[in-house]
């Protein structure tokens, strides 16, 4: 979806294996599974053919899949398996466009020129707060990290965390100018908070930390990353809350929205790669010149309406860079690029008249320990935050 227009682009989801050894201890998806990890595709061979044959089952559908999603909490921390994929690529010669999950520790198992050949696009990485002490973020230096992968045209979707029990105000703010320096593509930050399951919601029981809202009537709705469940040494509830919504706001204005940002990684892996001697990466940079192209119309909405000035700069000096690198805009990209613009002011007129929007929630309440009780239907809409 492109302000509104729908894209007629397809993207496959593939699941390599469930669980994560992590354990983190507010992670659901480690401890359901008892911190083991349960490969669906036990080698690199055998996810590259599932590739494959989803290529295939796409092409006889008369579909075209422009990527992949790969399932996997943290796909590098299994090395061989990812070797074994990254030659199976190198042996056919063509990688596909991937997004997917790796951490600190899995991710400095490779070099980014290497997780560049496999064909990762996209790379959610998580940041948490560096003072947690998570096993997972022992590795490389997060900022050389992160540095060398955008270098190659990987963007990156960081998740911060704020509210645990050792952070206060200055300590939360420190670690998003950290987040901040890494000029992330997508940025994720949500309060600490329990899953039941997690060694945290046992922790917080055993502790009696809940708040009373939160233990005698849970409304699991607010179980969203969005509400803080706690008591906090130094911060109330609503100042974790205001929070939150104030570095999300910070973020959008000084790194700008997606639409700068990502390109903008496109365009660094163009520049970094069009003349590497490694025919993998080669093919790599023309694709990411094709994605900058591709992305101009999007930049045009930025140039005007654009968070601030320095998210309007970016946008500009993004604009120069492309044109400078890949040549003048063609009248074509010019008219896409006033579409746009007229595209988002429609999609800020129908979210502002709240027109053609989601559906609210219906949800059917049962109370059978009341005699002669009906069911009821409760509507309601989606929590959102701005």
């Amino acid at each position: 979806m492109f302000f509104s227009y729908r894209r007629r682009t397809k993207v496959a989801h593939i699941t390599s294996g469930l669980g994560c050894p992590n354990g983190c201890d507010f992670c659901c998806t480690s401890h359901f599974f008892k911190r083991r990890y349960i490969p669906f595709a036990k080698t690199g061979r055998d996810l590259h053919e599932a590739i494959l044959q989803m290529e295939r089952e796409a092409r006889e559908a008369g579909d075209d899949l422009s990527g992949f999603i790969l399932i996997d909490e943290d796909f590098f921390q299994q090395k061989q398996r990812a070797r074994d994929y990254l030659e199976c690529v190198r042996r056919e010669g063509r990688a596909r466009s991937i997004m997917g999950f790796g951490s600190v520790r899995g991710l400095s198992q490779f070099t980014a020129d290497e997780i560049a050949e496999m064909g990762f696009e996209t790379i959610w990485v998580a940041f948490e707060s560096p003072s947690a002490g998570y096993e997972k973020m022992k590795g490389r230096e997060i900022g050389a990290l992160f540095r060398d992968l955008q270098s190659r045209g990987v963007a990156i979707l960081s998740s911060m965390i704020l509210g645990f029990p050792h952070q206060d105000r200055a300590c939360i703010l420190s670690d998003f100018e950290l987040l901040m320096s890494l000029e992330p593509s997508f940025t994720q930050i949500l309060i600490y908070f329990a899953f039941p399951g997690t060694p945290f919601y046992a922790q917080a029981i055993a502790e009696d930390r809940y708040l009373p809202q939160y233990r005698e009537q849970p409304d699991y709705r607010r179980w969203d990353g969005f509400a803080m469940h706690f008591k906090h040494p130094f911060l109330t509830a609503p100042e974790v809350e205001a929070l939150q919504r104030d570095l999300y706001r910070q973020d959008f204005e000084r790194l700008g929205p997606s639409l700068i940002r990502v390109p903008r990684i496109w365009f660094n892996g163009y520049m970094n790669l069009r003349n590497s001697a490694n025919p993998l990466l080669r093919a790599r940079a023309e694709r990411m010149r094709c994605f900058c192209r591709d992305a101009v119309a999007g930049l045009f909405p930025a140039l005007l309406f654009g968070p601030s000035k320095e998210a309007r700069r970016r946008a500009r000096e993004l604009l120069r860079d492309i044109e400078r690198e890949t040549g003048t805009l063609m009248l074509g990209e010019k008219m896409k690029g006033a579409g746009a613009v007229l595209l988002s002011g429609w999609t800020w007129f129908t979210l502002r008249m709240n027109l053609f929007q989601q559906p609210k929630l219906l949800r059917v309440e049962y109370h059978p320990e009341v005699p002669g009780a009906r069911a009821t239907a409760v509507q309601f809409a989606a929590r959102t935050e701005s």
